[in-house]
């Protein structure tokens, strides 16, 4: 599906260029859903280099075994990787990679250090902890064929694997709303310029069953009150398989007139009050209380542990 650009670059905001197309969730993992005339050149390249990483470094192997979408064809066809490069003590015997069973790595995320309240500057993912996806007919036929476990190669890309999450956050609010009906908080995070992307993402600590037929699934929600909402994204890619859901706090929107256009355009199971109901049209003060904290297996994993935010109360105060 196409959606119009904005007549600028949604990262920078030039106008003095010509403005690419952008993927929502980057092609190579499928995705189909399109900006239009939406990034600048030198954005198209700042973006592109970390969702390489992902697609060459944490899921390169895996995207050949299993003929992910590529540009680059010639990506797709790799020699045969020989067994003893992985186990020194076997016969040297060419693997085509149609029968490598090469994971998709993921991290299994905690919650978003924004929604904790936690300083900007401290770094989660320490905490967080690396899953994988793979067929495991293909890791039984391997290891009854050759004897062997299958081998798994990937370099961990942990920073750019986020900043692609916030990307696509990104562009998930934007198929609703344009850059200049929201505050974008995550923009520093997608340039590089904020260090720290585990502040602004997390997700579900409980990976849930697959989602059938689905390949991967993205959507918008917002959690606050009638004078101040914050916008977020919540995503799940190879949604089919037992896959993470994560969260990418996108943005918020400040005032009574900004919180109305929200509630025209989106659809009130998409906003949440700190109060823990259905956002209806009447409004709730902004007063400071302890904010509903659900069970990590509830659907509402992105809401905050507390209410205003600190980060919302200092932006606002300065």
């Amino acid at each position: 599906k196409h959606y119009p650009g904005f007549g600028s670059c949604i990262y920078c905001g030039s106008t003095d260029n010509f403005l690419t197309k952008e993927h929502i969730v980057p092609e190579f993992i499928g995705g189909q859903t399109i900006i239009d005339g939406a990034s600048c050149l030198a954005c198209n390249k700042l973006t592109n280099r970390f969702e390489t990483e992902v697609a060459r470094k944490l899921w390169g192997d895996a995207r050949i075994a299993y003929k992910a979408p590529s540009k680059k064809k010639t990506y797709l066809k790799k020699k045969p990787l020989n067994l003893r490069r992985f186990y020194p003590e076997a016969p040297s015997i060419e693997i085509p990679y149609s029968e490598l069973p090469a994971p998709f790595v993921f991290y299994k995320p905690k919650r978003a250090g924004l929604l904790e309240g936690l300083p900007k500057s401290l770094n989660l993912m320490n905490s967080w902890t690396v899953v994988t996806v793979g067929d495991e007919k293909r890791y039984e036929a391997f290891k009854s064929k050759y004897g062997y476990d299958a081998p798994a190669r990937f370099v961990h890309t942990p920073d750019s694997f986020l900043r692609m999450l916030i990307k696509i956050g990104y562009g998930q609010i934007l198929t609703t709303l344009s850059p200049s009906e929201f505050d974008p908080i995550c923009l520093p995070y997608i340039l590089g310029v904020e260090q720290n992307p585990s502040y602004i993402v997390g997700g579900d600590p409980v990976i849930h069953e697959p989602e059938r037929g689905i390949g991967y699934r993205t959507s918008s929600m917002a959690f606050g009150t009638g004078e101040q909402l914050l916008l977020l994204s919540e995503i799940r890619l190879i949604a089919n398989e037992h896959t993470p859901t994560y969260h990418v706090i996108v943005g918020y929107v400040e005032g009574q007139a900004a919180v109305k256009n929200i509630f025209r355009k989106w659809t009130p199971e998409q906003l949440i009050l700190s109060f823990g109901s259905s956002l209806e049209l009447e409004f709730s003060s902004t007063k400071t209380h302890q904010a509903p904290r659900p069970a990590a297996t509830d659907q509402y994993h992105w809401t905050p542990s507390v209410w205003p935010l600190p980060y919302l109360t200092e932006k606002k105060l300065r």
